[in-house]
């Protein structure tokens, strides 16, 4: 009698578990402003950075990219590139890669001297006549996208946001604990 009682209440148990683990990410991504999306494959990304080497997603799979495109002339971008920088930071070597790419990068001095004048450590790629902003469909600056662990275009963010507040760290930690992820589970 015991043992069936004790398997409905691990099968209830295992159903619960990941049904208040997605509330909680709705949750987060509500209140940080993040739109979820039905997972497409993710664009390739393979553009060079300011220093002229190339960055590759191929390079950077099993990781949780944050896509984060931008521009000189953009202030809000330029507002949330220190603390951009201090998530990058405090999460690279935990699966985490923010990947900035600028759009009018005929700036590349410009570029530089932010990068510089806000000691920036992540990578900017400069993405020529704007390619993989149209295949990102980028209509407004900054805009941010989330691929998975698996690559798959995940969540979208439009707008700057306030990447040193508990909610930006406590969703990006949630992403990392899910494995892959991936908010569109079920």
């Amino acid at each position: 009698m015991l043992i069936p009682k004790l398997r409905h209440f691990l099968f209830l148990l295992s159903v619960l578990i990941p049904v208040s683990a997605l509330a909680a990410d709705e949750a987060l991504f509500k209140k940080l402003g993040v739109k979820a999306i039905n997972p497409v494959l993710a664009p390739e990304i393979s553009l060079s950075d300011n220093n002229g080497l190339t960055i590759s997603s191929k390079n950077l799979q099993g990781q949780l990219i944050l896509v984060n495109f931008w521009a000189t002339w953009c202030s809000p971008c330029l507002t949330e590139m220190p603390a951009l920088d201090r998530l990058y930071r405090r999460y690279k070597n935990q699966g985490f890669s923010l990947l900035a790419v600028n759009t009018d990068s005929h700036q590349r001095k410009r570029i530089n001297t932010i990068a510089r004048k806000l000691a920036l450590t992540f990578p900017i790629l400069l993405d020529e006549n704007e390619v993989l902003s149209k295949q990102f469909g980028v209509s407004g600056m900054p805009a941010s996208y989330v691929i998975d662990r698996e690559g798959r275009l995940i969540a979208y963010i439009e707008g700057a946001r306030d990447w040193d507040s508990e909610t930006a760290h406590e969703w990006l930690e949630n992403m990392l604990a899910q494995g892959q992820g991936d908010i569109n589970r079920k």
